[in-house]
């Protein structure tokens, strides 16, 4: 289980909410960096969270991606409210299998 690795790619306050709870991050500012980051992340990881903003740029690719690849990728809205936070903790905790990794 401790294998399982779960990544973010986002803007640079986006990344520091999401290596607080222990992501592997990720800063993208375009489609191309976007695509060739997921790309990467494809082999080692099993989990994805992507801006929304950078997903509807490749949203061709991403689709084609989830068909294709064991990289399960989650389009999230901008980290904006806890509420959201605490959503995005309950996804990561039950893709990861593990609810340690959210403890203090």
């Amino acid at each position: 289980m401790s294998n399982k690795k779960f990544a973010f790619i986002g803007d640079i306050d986006s990344t520091i909410a999401f290596k607080t709870i222990g992501a592997d991050t990720f800063l993208a500012n375009d489609a191309n960096q976007t695509l060739d980051i997921l790309k990467l992340l494809d082999e080692n990881y099993v989990v994805c969270f992507i801006l929304e903003n950078l997903a509807s740029l490749i949203l061709d690719q991403i689709i084609n991606l989830r068909v294709h690849s064991h990289l399960a990728i989650i389009t999230i809205p901008s980290l904006t409210s806890k509420q959201t936070i605490d959503l995005l903790k309950k996804d990561i905790e039950q893709a990861m299998g593990s609810d340690t990794i959210f403890r203090s």
